[in-house]
């Protein structure tokens, strides 16, 4: 049997609640390992499971060797500079639309993921 997708989840506003029911829906093929989100009541107010790791930024340091996806659903004016960090652990990175706001980064953004 193959094993599970592990996946992590950066922001837990509205949209990252829809990734996160999605992934929860599907448990025989994903296993959701991380959620990053600098609002710490979310977590408690989701009731999320003490297996998943939560942390309230993303860095290099925390981000599972293992992770197989990491979706990233923060406000727009994040995206690339957390799509640059999980670009340097992580092989699959989802930005929730758009990519970023300046042109320039968003393009260093989609340069970084051809080169994995």
């Amino acid at each position: 049997m193959k094993e599970k997708v592990k996946i992590g989840i950066v922001g837990f506003g509205y949209i990252g609640r829809h990734h996160y029911d999605a992934i929860m829906s599907n448990k025989t093929k994903y296993s959701l390992e991380v959620i990053y989100e600098t609002n710490i009541l979310k977590k408690e107010k989701a009731r999320i499971s003490n297996k998943i790791k939560f942390f309230k930024n993303l860095n290099n340091k925390n981000i599972p060797e293992d992770l197989d996806v990491l979706v990233i659903t923060a406000p727009t004016f994040l995206h690339t500079s957390l799509a640059e960090t999980a670009l340097k652990k992580v092989s699959i990175v989802i930005i929730e639309k758009p990519l970023g706001i300046v042109f320039k980064k968003a393009k260093k953004i989609i340069n970084l993921a051809k080169k994995q």
